[in-house]
């Protein structure tokens, strides 16, 4: 084995690579800038999620990091009414309302009317239902995260490119490249009990949604060290560090390129 294998095998490369993912993004500085000690702990959480999921065991210290991010997150939480309308979606429902057809049940001469769209449209469970699956969508959507959340923009707020979208297919890797039967409670500390705190929460423009933040980056590091692995099963070391230089060089004019979009 030559110098450059030896370096491209190197474990500092691995933690370059972790580096990379969790400062080479536009959300952690934005959540630096909001809080610094929030910021340092998003990324300890997301280290440790890491650290979680090869060892299959629920580290107590990450236990604490996402207790301290959900105290953190209270500020400015506050608690979705999921049955009250806004004024223009009063306007939509009654709009709705109109295009239902009557629906009746005729039996010998008595006529029953079915409230169809008094059921599907103005009942408290079913406006919880459809505002809940909305929410979930919202937060589930990629584009919120890696496309500044176009094309759904949302007025008043300023949408950022959280992650640059070179890192989608390798998240997307690292998600799906977890055993979740393995690694159930670190999935539900760090995914499904954030995702349920965003869905039922209402924050305000300023405040940012971190709490989701090191289980995004920590499947983006996964995935970056699975490409790393396949590019280590060639055997010409000079396409392995071409190979990485030029997915660092794409990453770092990704990231510059989201960084002027907020400045234009």
């Amino acid at each position: 084995m030559n110098f450059r294998e030896k370096t491209f095998k190197a474990p500092a490369v691995k933690y370059f690579l972790f580096l990379l993912v969790v400062f080479g993004n536009l959300w952690i500085w934005r959540i630096f800038t909001l809080n610094f000690i929030v910021g340092t702990i998003v990324i300890l959480s997301t280290y440790l999620i890491l650290v979680s999921l090869k060892n299959s065991k629920l580290n107590k210290l990450l236990i604490i990091c996402y207790l301290v991010l959900f105290l953190f997150s209270l500020k400015g939480f506050n608690l979705t009414n999921i049955t009250k309308l806004d004024k223009q979606q009063e306007v939509l429902q009654i709009q709705r309302l109109k295009l239902y057809p009557p629906v009746k049940i005729t039996i010998g001469t008595r006529t029953i009317w079915i409230p169809a769209a008094h059921w599907l449209e103005e009942r408290p469970e079913t406006l919880a239902f459809f505002r809940l699956q909305h929410n979930l969508g919202e937060v589930l959507d990629p584009n919120l995260y890696f496309f500044a959340n176009h094309p759904n923009e949302r007025v008043g707020i300023t949408e950022l490119e959280k992650f640059p979208y070179i890192l989608l297919p390798l998240f997307l890797i690292g998600f799906f490249g977890i055993n979740f039967r393995k690694n159930l409670n670190i999935i539900a500390l760090g995914f499904v009990l954030p995702l349920i705190f965003l869905v039922v929460g209402n924050f305000p423009p300023n405040i940012e949604p971190f709490i989701i933040f090191p289980f995004i980056a920590a499947c983006g590091v996964l995935g970056v060290e699975y490409a790393k692995s396949l590019v280590l099963k060639n055997k010409n070391s000079g396409v392995k560090i071409a190979t990485t230089l030029v997915f660092i060089l794409l990453y770092f004019l990704v990231v510059i390129q989201n960084f002027l979009s907020t400045k234009s």
